[in-house]
């Protein structure tokens, strides 16, 4: 097997979108970016088609997948820069006190990923109490 089809199978492991729980972190994020930012975070997450998870959910990746390859389109960008950067700190709380922490990560000034500091395979959008966001610093963007 080539690394074409190495890579081909990696791309097309996966989801075509966000499960529940995903969806609930995801929302409170957009919720406290400023309003400016909010459309196109949210354009983001509608346009992923192929979402990855690993080691039980702890790490998700997700992709806008346009002809076979990844995109990171200028209209979804919500941060100037460049490479890898964290958007936001997360903790979501579930019932008894218990508590998942996380981060979501940007490539490009996309979303790109969201990761968890426990399994999520289990997890139950039904059972979280409430969901805290601390975004960090966003380098200013004008498309």
């Amino acid at each position: 097997m080539g690394l074409l089809d190495s890579l081909q199978r990696f791309f097309k492991a996966g989801t075509n979108g966000f499960n529940d729980f995903e969806r609930l972190v995801l929302s409170k994020v957009v919720e406290a970016l400023p309003f400016a930012l909010q459309g196109r975070l949210q354009r983001r997450i509608e346009a992923v088609n192929l979402v990855q998870r690993l080691d039980g959910g702890r790490e998700v990746n997700c992709f806008v997948m346009q002809q076979g390859k990844p995109a990171l389109p200028v209209e979804t960008r919500i941060d100037a820069t460049a490479g890898e950067k964290s958007l936001a700190k997360f903790v979501v709380e579930g019932s008894a006190g218990t508590a998942n922490s996380g981060q979501i990560w940007l490539v490009d000034g996309n979303l790109f990923s969201l990761e968890f500091d426990q399994p999520t395979e289990h997890a139950d959008a039904n059972a979280v109490a409430g969901v805290r966001v601390e975004l960090v610093e966003i380098a200013e963007f004008s498309a």
